[in-house]
């Protein structure tokens, strides 16, 4: 039942964060990027003209520069790895290959394309990107789509791991598409990759315990309230947890180098053990349907998706669910891709498969069941908020509840949002030892 993919209890977008939080699969990360420093294109030492892109942070020992909103990335395009030639016919016999999360894509959409282009379709699954690319890199795996995160773009164009995109088969990214992702900051002139899904990080709340009135007024203070004390809940993450309490203290900069501000938002999320006696989880989804929590951060597609671990799957269950989110829309946003590996099959069948993911009519269907929202041109807040989906509409619910109209991604939310990325490596310790020691605390 819904749009939750589930691994080991956990939704696949959970255990993505608690991957990244743990540092599963850091050894596999570590084989990429000694792969992104071969010949030709040095680590140390990094110059602008050796880089596998333009513009962007360039950091002393990375061979890619580190994308930001204000200041954007342009991949190269290789010699060696060019993108397919206009007007190839389908491959003949083929098996699209789909290397993705469990369960993130709804079957009845997979055999849909199926059958329309006459091809058979298999699904497999990976536990983290780490993992993923390590699959990709050793060739023991032909994929013809991937799924990755954005932060990991630079590492899969520098190795070569993907290869660029021919428009020509994919009109339906500039038609369908919100205008953001038709030249993102991390990839411009979208070269190698497309959007997937959307989404934002706030809080996860009882509407029977705090009213919506009280939500807005309290945000993120509500994590730090001693009035749910026993009953308040953090993701188990260390850039979401770290940046929501910066966010708190009106920092915006959720990518921080400063050390003092960062050590300052672990001792913040310390003063929660004592204050609520916290608990650092990744079940808001679960925990909030069932009384087990108050308040707890979460990202939107878990809280709309919450109604299914209601006691009682009933409307005034479902409306007991709440999430917040900045009314200024100046909190924490991210997005998923899908990449096509160098290595694929089926290219040809790969694009019309990105082509056909992001159709309205495909995308808004796949939606209505993984429960994270596609950037849709068509898919404005009435829209959502109010009309039912294919699978919804099973159980007389649109899209997202109308009470619940923060878990609605919006296009200028990339404008307003901040972003998390990736973030050089001695920087990036600063912020785990942080975490680390509020998490032993807590």
């Amino acid at each position: 039942m819904g749009g939750r993919d589930r691994i080991a209890g956990m939704s696949r977008r959970e255990f993505m964060k608690r991957a990244a939080a743990l540092g599963i699969g850091l050894p596999a990360a570590a084989a990429i990027l000694e792969a992104c420093s071969r010949p030709g294109q040095p680590a140390a030492g990094a110059s602008p003209e050796n880089l596998s892109g333009t513009g962007g942070i360039v950091v002393p020992g990375s061979p890619y520069p580190l994308a930001r909103p204000t200041a954007p990335v342009t991949w190269k395009i290789y010699d060696d790895n060019p993108a397919i030639a206009d007007d190839l016919p389908i491959e003949k016999d083929a098996t699209l290959v789909i290397f993705n999360w469990s369960y993130y894509i709804w079957n009845k959409v997979i055999e849909d394309f199926a059958s329309q282009y006459n091809v058979k379709t298999q699904y497999i699954s990976f536990q983290n990107v780490s993992t993923g690319l390590a699959k990709l890199q050793t060739g023991k795996l032909q994929a013809d789509v991937f799924f990755p995160t954005r932060d990991f773009v630079g590492k899969l164009v520098t190795a070569k791991l993907i290869q660029p995109l021919n428009h020509n088969y994919i009109p339906h990214l500039v038609s369908d598409n919100w205008p953001d992702f038709q030249n993102p900051f991390y990839d411009q002139q979208w070269r190698y990759t497309v959007p997937y899904t959307v989404y934002t990080t706030g809080v996860g709340y009882r509407r029977d315990v705090i009213s919506d009135e009280e939500m807005a007024t309290q945000g993120y203070d509500s994590q730090w309230n001693p009035k749910y004390k026993g009953k308040v809940g953090v993701l188990d993450d260390y850039r979401e947890v770290l940046g929501m309490a910066l966010l708190r203290r009106g920092i915006t900069d959720v990518n921080t180098t400063d050390p003092k501000l960062i050590a300052q938002a672990g001792d913040d999320l310390a003063k929660t053990i004592d204050l609520v006696d916290v608990r650092v989880d990744n079940n808001a989804w679960t925990g909030i349907p069932k009384g087990q929590y108050v308040v707890h951060q979460d990202w939107c597609g878990g809280m709309v998706a919450a109604w299914e671990n209601s006691p009682k799957q009933t409307m005034s269950e479902y409306e007991k669910i709440g999430y917040w989110y900045p009314k200024d829309r100046v909190g924490a946003i991210q997005n998923d891709l899908m990449v096509i590996p160098k290595s694929a099959p089926h290219p040809v069948l790969a694009h019309k498969f990105l082509d056909f993911l992001l159709t309205y009519e495909n995308a808004m269907t796949n939606f209505s069941w993984n429960l994270y929202q596609p950037p849709q041109i068509k898919a404005d807040p009435e829209t959502l908020t109010t009309t039912s989906g294919a699978y919804g509409a099973r159980y007389g619910m649109p899209y997202v509840p109308p009470w619940m109209p923060d878990a609605v991604v919006r296009q200028a939310d990339f404008q307003a949002g901040v972003h998390e990325l990736e973030l050089a490596p001695d920087v990036n310790q600063l912020w785990q030892d942080a975490y680390n020691k509020f998490q032993a605390g807590a």
